[in-house]
């Protein structure tokens, strides 16, 4: 696809092959590093809790039914600032 976008010989070439390449890039969802590092961190407030198991007939994803905002992890991440 690159090489279609190199090689485009007029502008509406070029708009077509870019905007292929833009849906394929999106859809597969590449990774593309700024620079390299052994190691790659994530920072995140951990200010939230759920139960330790799940119900027993639950079918959900979990992420909005099963989570929620714990007020003393809030205090402590508030404190770390």
């Amino acid at each position: 696809m690159i090489e279609r976008i190199i090689g485009a010989d007029n502008r509406n070439d070029l708009k077509v092959a870019c905007r292929a390449f833009d849906r394929v890039f999106r859809a597969g969802r590449y990774w593309v590093p700024q620079w390299y590092r052994t190691s790659h961190p994530i920072a995140y407030w951990d200010v939230f809790s759920h139960p330790p198991a799940t119900p027993r007939y639950f079918g959900g994803v979990g992420a909005i039914e099963m989570w929620w905002s714990d007020p003393v992890k809030a205090a402590k991440a508030e404190q770390a600032k």
